[in-house]
């Protein structure tokens, strides 16, 4: 169980370095909207990387809000959709460029995340916290070559059919929801940290108002 725990939560970072991997289907994907000139296709592959930098940003309030574990899920489930949205419709080159945009949005609130939830899985465990953070980074690395790969092998049957490589979120999705525990307890704790000084406040109050020495 433990294994599975660290492999899905690695298994996120195959889709860090993603947004790239469809850089192949550039030339046909002009061919397809000749009226779209070529510097705004090859934003395909690009503007999924400003994006990225909106979702980091934004993850850094949603986490307070509802924590680490449902942001990561957020961002899988949101690179899920758009990433496979161009396989299944491909006519207009606007909502096109739209799923790409959203896919960055989507890695952005996983992508600083994944480092922190090892650090706060592993923070008893410095040398596994070591070991599972250069793992990240190998995976990251790993899913870039292996993704870039199979986008190589099902562009063979069309650009809009290598959006199908982005399906990989759905499994990785599952894993980390069932394998991967939440982090509940860490917003209970900082819900008790904004707390407790004021029922502490309260308390030495009382108890100047009935002659007693605060402790």
């Amino acid at each position: 169980m433990e294994k599975l725990k660290t492999y899905s939560l690695l298994s996120v970072a195959l889709l860090n370095s993603s947004g790239p991997v469809i850089a192949a289907n550039i030339p046909a994907i002009t061919n397809d909207f000749p009226e779209i000139s070529v510097t705004h296709v090859g934003l395909l592959t690009t503007i999924p990387s400003l994006f990225v930098i909106l979702g980091v940003l934004i993850a850094n309030r949603l986490e307070l809000l509802i924590g680490k574990k449902a942001t990561i899920l957020t961002g899988l489930g949101l690179v899920l959709i758009a990433g496979v949205f161009p396989a299944l419709y491909h006519d207009l080159f606007s909502l096109l460029f739209i799923s790409r945009c959203l896919f960055g949005l989507g890695v952005g609130l996983f992508n600083r995340l994944i480092i922190q939830m090892i650090s706060d899985m592993y923070h008893k465990n410095p040398g596994k916290q070591a070991t599972v953070i250069g793992l990240e980074s190998a995976f990251e690395g790993l899913g870039g070559i292996c993704l870039t790969l199979l986008v190589g092998q099902l562009l063979k049957m069309g650009w809009h059919t290598s959006f199908y490589v982005y399906a990989l979120a759905l499994p990785i999705f599952i894993a980390f929801l069932i394998f991967v525990p939440s982090d509940k307890k860490e917003l209970n704790r900082r819900e008790e940290v904004t707390t407790n000084p004021s029922h502490t406040n309260n308390k030495k109050a009382l108890q100047v108002m009935i002659g007693q020495d605060p402790i």
